[in-house]
């Protein structure tokens, strides 16, 4: 199968933030979450599923993703570990889903 995905999200987040020594900030708030796409498969050789009265049923299919808003909360952390390079952690949480992130980030 091959296919093709058409996605946007947005994601509005207001935060407060807290510097908790010179190196370490915590930070959080509410977030709104949504998305909205396309996604078409097929199957990429000439195959086909064979149904009574000699016809084919074609492997094609097309569907729209739309996802609700969701309201959420957040909090994280910095941590500076050097004077260029930072350590963020970071927890999401909605009615539905929960993720967990973590990223450095180099400053130049």
């Amino acid at each position: 199968m091959r296919g093709e995905l058409s996605l946007y999200e947005i994601q509005i987040a207001l935060a407060a933030s807290y510097r908790l020594a010179e190196w370490v900030s915590i930070y959080g708030g509410p977030f709104a979450y949504f998305a909205d796409g396309d996604l078409d498969v097929e199957k990429d050789s000439p195959w086909a599923v064979w149904i009574p009265e000699g016809k084919a049923l074609l492997l094609e299919s097309s569907y729209d993703i739309d996802q609700t808003t969701q309201f959420g909360g957040y909090v994280g952390a910095q941590f500076d570990l050097t004077g260029r390079l930072g350590l963020g952690i970071e927890y999401q949480h909605t009615a539905g889903t929960d993720a967990v992130t973590a990223g450095l980030a180099w400053r130049f």
